[in-house]
């Protein structure tokens, strides 16, 4: 408790400088500006008018939970039905400076991704999680199931994905996050993702599916997914 105190406090003090130069931060290979060379989108969003852009107090509360201070939930406590929300990044680091300073940065990289993620219908996605931890993610481009499995130490959490029900298509590695008492945030790691999404582009034919992996192909040490909210 005393150690969240002081970590907290940290971030507060720290935060008013980082999020100044959190652009400077980290090697964004790209995500302040469109260096990817990939089309864009009919409709954009700027990432100034996205909900992932909360001001001080939302970048205050992102960075406690990059951290771990909102605390990590367990296989179980995502049984029930989820909702898309909006995009989900966070920056793998170890270093606090590091880590911190890139929740300003990944609030950009969020707002990029929102369109992508609009383009290829994944905005209407909806994540139902059974007390088996066999799952179902309905998106607009098809519908994957699978199951959620944690390591023995419980400290890794993966969802294993299938397509038509039988094909498996590989294992990602998620990363869960409490946001509130009804919101939480997934994300996986980025080449994980990646192989999951060119997959499920090669057998269902949604061409719209390799911008969006472009896109993602550009950040490193990066995990992205999905805000949900529970239904």
């Amino acid at each position: 408790m005393i150690s969240n105190i002081f970590k907290t406090a940290s971030v507060t003090l720290l935060i008013i400088s980082l999020t100044s130069c959190a652009s400077n931060a980290l090697d964004l290979k790209g995500a302040l500006g469109n260096s990817s060379g990939a089309a864009n989108p009919t409709t954009t969003t700027s990432p100034q008018a996205s909900p992932s852009s909360g001001g001080l107090g939302s970048i205050l509360s992102d960075v406690a939970g990059a951290l771990g201070l909102a605390g990590n939930l367990k296989p179980q406590d995502l049984v029930g039905t989820w909702k898309y929300n909006r995009p989900a990044v966070e920056f793998k680091s170890d270093n606090f400076l590091m880590k911190a300073g890139g929740v300003a940065a990944s609030q950009t990289v969020e707002g990029k991704l929102e369109p992508y993620y609009k383009m290829t219908g994944i905005e209407n996605m909806i994540l139902t999680v059974n007390n088996d931890l066999t799952f179902s993610m309905k998106l607009k481009l098809g519908s994957l199931s699978g199951t959620i499995t944690q390591s023995e130490d419980g400290k890794q959490l993966f969802f294993n994905f299938a397509m038509l029900n039988s094909i498996n298509i590989g294992t990602v590695e998620a990363f869960v996050t409490k946001k509130t008492s009804s919101e939480i945030a997934i994300t996986y790691d980025v080449s994980g993702l990646i192989s999951i999404l060119e997959k499920v582009g090669s057998i269902s034919g949604n061409s719209s599916l390799k911008t969006l992996t472009s896109l993602l192909g550009q950040y490193d040490g990066m995990t992205a997914g999905f805000d949900l909210k529970k239904q």
